[in-house]
């Protein structure tokens, strides 16, 4: 995340950059550092977490506002599933909460490790989703039950990031 409340935006063709806070239109205060963010699937808005909400940063206007406010403390990471219906977050507890894509509201959480989850994605069709953590394991887990569906990945060192094939069939960690 960013420590200075930054969102920084690159267009790839051009190189140029593009800078952006997250605080509301008309807030002049101190920026909270961003925990999280991913872009929507629709890639015109990110969506955002800092001190316990989400906000929704709109990139044709580079208007933020905030959507929700989450019952949910020190934000590691989060992903949004392909058709946007579910939102999961990372938590440095080790826990894994979705979010509901349109309401923002929390549909479920879990305990899914004993360390900070460090990355999640979902598969393609949004079934699945995978967790890398600081204790040392991967999983992925079957968003419906919550059950991890191929047991606990054990590796030698924290897993820092995980990734689906673009079919699903597989997926890959690294520590």
């Amino acid at each position: 995340g960013s420590r200075n409340g930054q969102i920084y935006i690159w267009d790839l063709a051009s190189g140029m950059l593009g800078a952006t806070n997250h605080a509301p239109s008309g807030e002049n205060q101190y920026q909270m550092p961003i925990d999280a963010l991913t872009y929507t699937p629709d890639g015109r808005r990110i969506l955002h977490i800092s001190g316990g909400s989400i906000f929704e940063l709109i990139t044709e206007t580079s208007q933020t506002r905030k959507i929700a406010h989450l019952e949910l403390n020190q934000v590691r990471c989060m992903a949004i599933s392909h058709d946007a219906g579910s939102i999961a977050v990372g938590l440095e507890d080790g826990r894994i909460a979705i979010l509901e894509g349109e309401s923002y509201m929390l549909r479920c959480s879990w305990d899914a490790h004993t360390g900070a989850v460090n990355a999640l994605t979902f598969s393609p069709e949004g079934k699945l989703l995978a967790s890398a953590s600081d204790d040392e394991s991967a999983c992925v887990w079957n968003v419906e039950s919550r059950e991890c569906v191929c047991g606990r990945l054990q590796h030698d060192a924290s897993v820092s990031s995980v990734a689906f094939s673009r079919d699903g069939s597989k997926f890959v960690t690294s520590t």
